[in-house]
């Protein structure tokens, strides 16, 4: 399945079916949980199998946008809808991680002043029995140590893996809007040209493209909003070519220094490596994409622009024949 993409992307389709269904049912089960609670404390109120659930969409559906990418199946007035439509997905997934990470920084600060609450009455007095002295030293022991690896686990402030997953869904979301922002920026100067279709419309044409991922969160909102944010009369070609630069640079020094961080003393795993693959691509392609925006910049008589995928298979480099 992995090495068949175009199987892995209709595999996904029938995924995203599956997780559809299960949404609405995590749901249901978040609000009984919550109603079974004998204290119902709305501060912690929170949808943990809805917004687990979420997650796992959001990585499928962002998935099936670059494999679309990779594939080559998306025209070249498509990118923008496309990179726009990854570019919202992964804001929701960011937002639903972050949500998810205070969560539990409230559930550990509750267990820490519950843990503290129980010790002041499991404390030994004089009055007592030796067997149940001795078993109330032994239950204040184990909750000391409990409460030491709470502690330790909020001194650290960081899931890693949460603090990875976020680190890619930055870098994705910088190169999909300085992407959007360049082939904006393009159509501005009259360097895209927009589709002259015999059949149907561009609002058509994106329905069919993301009717996959329709009626599922993160939701991919409708065409009119895509068509009010990407009307280039609202725009200035020039802000436009700099805020993309400063997205790639963004990508560029992000990336230098995880991996000088993460490499510099020691040989990454074979995951490690694969990761280390992927972000060295990225930066690649933030690179090209730079010397593309000078090169625009510099000379207005631009010839037939190219859009190839030499150092990323899913992102694309602009270049100028």
């Amino acid at each position: 399945c992995t090495a068949n993409r175009a199987r892995k992307r209709r595999n996904i389709v029938h995924l995203l079916h599956s997780w559809r269904e299960l949404q609405p049912s995590a749901d249901y089960h978040d609000h009984q949980i919550f109603l079974a609670k004998e204290e119902k404390d709305e501060s912690l109120l929170f949808n943990s199998m809805g917004s687990w659930t979420e997650q796992w969409t959001g990585r499928l559906m962002s998935e099936y946008l670059l494999l679309g990418m990779e594939l080559d199946l998306y025209a070249v007035y498509e990118y923008e809808a496309m990179l726009w439509s990854l570019d919202l997905i992964l804001k929701n997934m960011r937002e639903t991680l972050l949500r998810m990470q205070m969560y539990e920084k409230k559930l550990v600060d509750k267990e820490i002043t519950e843990l503290m609450d129980e010790m002041k009455l499991c404390s030994p007095k004089k009055e007592k029995s030796s067997s149940k002295k001795n078993k109330s030293s032994k239950e204040l022991k184990e909750k000391k140590k409990r409460l030491a690896q709470l502690r330790a686990s909020k001194e650290r402030k960081h899931n890693v893996h949460h603090d990875l997953q976020s680190f890619d869904m930055d870098l994705y979301r910088s190169m999909a809007s300085g992407i959007l922002c360049l082939l904006i920026a393009l159509r501005c100067e009259g360097k895209v040209k927009c589709a002259n279709l015999s059949f149907g419309n561009d609002e058509t044409r994106y329905a069919q493209r993301v009717n996959p991922l329709s009626g599922i969160r993160p939701e991919v909102l409708h065409y009119e909003v895509f068509e009010r944010i990407s009307d280039a009369s609202k725009y200035k070609a020039g802000e436009l070519l700099a805020n993309a630069e400063t997205k790639f640079a963004n990508i560029k020094h992000k990336t230098s220094t995880f991996l000088k961080a993460s490499f510099s003393n020691r040989k990454p795993s074979l995951v490690e490596a694969h990761h280390k693959k992927k972000l060295l691509a990225l930066t690649r392609v933030a690179l090209s994409n730079t010397l593309a925006i000078q090169s625009f910049k510099a000379s207005k008589d631009v010839g037939k622009l190219r859009f190839e995928c030499p150092a990323n298979s899913c992102f694309p480099v602009v270049s100028a024949e």
